[in-house]
């Protein structure tokens, strides 16, 4: 099976920038037609008509998608429409799956998927951080997100599991240049030592750091396949075979 990787398209930067921008998106999804699609959040609104065209048009390039919402989706609404919507987006598209804290099984395959979000934060933190002003409603449900993704994969996760999230969950994935930053708790949750003794995937996939990585922690391959903002990167989708 190929895993065809990208996560943070950022979608809702065409509102303010080029028809060139959506162009470009789209011919980085070259199509697969037996290939699993993994975008890992941060793609666009799934209130914006334009925004979940574009996403029929790269579902329609691949056999399945699997997706995890990202906090740039949750922005200026409240979970319960974010999710509603992505829902009601999987309903209309028969190869999309919303995998929101659980388990799936594709072809034989075992993917657990979820935002992830984050749990060591402090109030201060959280009053001086810009993220937390744009999702209405934003507090201790991320920590209670963050407690149940852990507790599924406490409970199924095993050497053959693919996992997916927005939020990384390594240190290893955040850049040298911000290894000391204050705020670093809103963009990794801190789970090297359970990753490599306790979960043990197989494969580890997440979004949300505008950086490429792809290394080994332990004997877990983890990968983060960022495009980002407009002019910032030039990712390609990666293409891994499971």
């Amino acid at each position: 099976m190929k895993l065809h990787i990208l996560s943070d398209t950022h979608i809702a930067s065409l509102e303010r920038s080029s028809r060139e921008f959506e162009e470009d998106i789209l011919k980085r999804f070259a199509g697969d037609p037996e290939g699993v699609f993994v975008l890992c959040g941060d793609f666009g609104k799934f209130n914006i008509p334009s925004h979940r065209k574009i996403l029929k048009e790269i579902c329609s390039r691949y056999k399945q998608v699997l997706f995890v919402a990202g906090n740039h989706e949750y922005y200026h609404l409240t979970k319960e429409k974010t999710e509603n919507l992505i829902y009601d987006f999987q309903a209309s598209v028969n190869n999309f799956k919303f995998l929101n804290n659980e388990s799936y099984n594709y072809k034989g395959k075992k993917f657990i998927g979820g935002t992830m979000w984050f749990s060591n934060y402090t109030a201060e933190q959280a009053l001086n951080f810009y993220g937390f002003s744009c999702i209405r409603g934003l507090g201790d449900w991320v920590r209670q997100s963050n407690t149940y993704f852990k507790k599924i994969l406490n409970n199924e996760c095993d050497s053959d599991t693919i996992v997916l999230s927005h939020y990384a969950s390594s240190v290893n994935s955040i850049s040298a240049k911000f290894k000391e930053n204050k705020y670093n708790c809103f963009f990794y949750d801190p789970c090297d030592n359970e990753i490599v003794h306790k979960w043990k995937p197989k494969l580890w996939i997440h979004g949300h750091i505008h950086e490429v990585f792809d290394y080994v922690l332990g004997s877990i391959r983890i990968i983060c396949n960022p495009l980002g903002y407009p002019g910032r990167l030039k990712t390609q989708v990666k293409i891994v075979d499971i």
